[in-house]
């Protein structure tokens, strides 16, 4: 339960030898934040090159925020969880068919863009989950499709549906050998991936581009964006001491977490640093408003008609402001 307290601007508590908010029995941000610095010098944020400061304290995970492009980067995650299929971590009912409806959403989005710009001929979805992404891409004519994923109930689904698939080790390097399958893609989709992978990427990234053949011209990525309201949301309960929105936006308690967390400005400058050409990119809400009691654990105790008109609500503001909880680059190799 929270603790009021209605004395003094701060007060200290002997054991931290911290300065304590007025009102909420915790310590002010500022004092955190000189003592975490003071304990542990955050390094130099590896998109911009920034300096970062302590952002988020979630048990014993620690998330830095880089002062320049407000880069998120998770500093402490929590220990491997690896054995179990991350398909089984979600629920397999409702999240799962809100979490389809929003994808099919903005595959279209997505493959319309790639058409734009020609790149719609060959695709392999990296990190392709369900297959919704190629399904849809099926639907509209492209020829060429295939996925790549650690997880071997992906692998199984995708063969199922009769789609050309590739089975990743967790500890491989990027895939850049597509002889296993019957084509060369022209075109590389990360749709919600690269947050769950450790840094440096540029390096990373850098060195696999390096090695992709000549044909492979197109990338798309999409990740969760610190931009958005839903998250802005979610960080003010968590400075209220309420942390489960924001740790199912980390994907805490769920193996691999989300080890990145980027900004629009911090997307477009790991693309840039690895040398490519962005051709377009838009934020998404990332949920649909009556969709979003499905897909928040942290909702399920609240009326869902209250949940409803408070996500269109917060996400018909986000549209206005431009402050969408996911953002989607189309790049190209110069």
């Amino acid at each position: 339960m929270l603790q009021i307290h209605v004395w003094g601007p701060t007060h200290h508590r002997g054991d931290l030898g911290l300065p304590y908010s007025r009102f909420f029995n915790y310590p002010t941000h500022a004092a955190v934040d000189s003592e975490m610095s003071r304990l542990e010098k955050p390094p130099a944020c590896w998109v911009c090159g920034g300096r970062v400061r302590p952002y988020l304290h979630l048990g014993s995970v620690r998330v830095d925020a880089c002062r320049h492009c407000d880069h998120l980067t998770m500093i402490r995650p929590p220990a491997s969880e690896r054995g179990t299929d991350y398909h089984l971590a979600y629920d397999q009912t409702t999240f799962l068919t809100a979490l389809e409806i929003t994808r099919q959403r903005q595959a279209k989005d997505i493959l319309a863009g790639l058409t734009r710009h020609t790149a719609a001929s060959s695709i392999l979805d990296y990190g392709c989950g369900r297959g919704f992404f190629l399904a849809e891409c099926r639907a509209a004519g492209v020829l060429g499709l295939a996925g790549a994923d650690t997880s071997d109930l992906a692998v199984s689904h995708l063969q199922h549906l009769g789609f050309e698939s590739i089975r990743v080790q967790a500890n491989d390097s990027l895939l850049s050998d597509f002889s296993v399958l019957s084509f060369v893609p022209t075109t590389i989709t990360f749709l919600d991936v690269i947050e769950h992978f450790p840094d440096d990427m540029v390096t990373t990234f850098a060195a696999w581009l390096a090695r992709l053949p000549e044909r492979t011209r197109t990338f798309v990525f999409k990740v969760p964006c610190r931009d958005g309201v839903l998250f802005r949301t979610s960080r003010f309960f968590a400075r209220l001491g309420i942390q489960g929105p924001v740790k199912q936006l980390f994907q805490l308690g769920t193996w691999p977490p989300h080890l990145q967390y980027f900004s629009s400005k911090s997307l477009r400058l790991f693309v840039q640093n690895l040398g490519l050409t962005i051709l377009e990119e838009w934020g998404d809400p990332d949920v649909e408003p009556g969709q979003l009691a499905n897909r928040a654990a942290s909702t399920k105790l609240l009326p869902r008609a209250l949940v409803s008109s408070a996500a269109h609500l917060m996400i018909g503001c986000g549209k206005t402001l431009g402050q969408f909880d996911s953002r989607i680059v189309l790049a190209a190799r110069r």
